[in-house]
């Protein structure tokens, strides 16, 4: 999908992609230049949306309470020798 800049730079994210995304009127987006290119993605824990983010991992985000339960559900791992 192609859209075109106004003159002050502002670019509209289409309806059907802001509805895909969940993204509302005063939602923050995070913008990172990757290679050529700009990546813009919603802000916050991307499982449960919470808008401060405890760890930043390669654009993914996610919040200290969704990090403590999957803590909690994976396996201890142990060295075998």
């Amino acid at each position: 999908m192609k859209r075109q800049l106004d003159n002050l730079g502002r670019l509209v994210i289409p309806a059907e992609m802001r509805k895909e995304l969940n993204i509302k009127p005063g939602d923050e987006l995070k913008m990172t230049v990757e290679g050529n290119g700009i990546f813009i993605a919603k802000s916050g824990c991307i499982f449960c949306g919470r808008p401060h983010a405890a760890i930043y991992h390669e654009g993914i985000q996610l919040c200290e309470f969704c990090l403590d339960a999957i803590n909690e559900k994976l396996p201890t791992v142990t060295e075998s020798r």
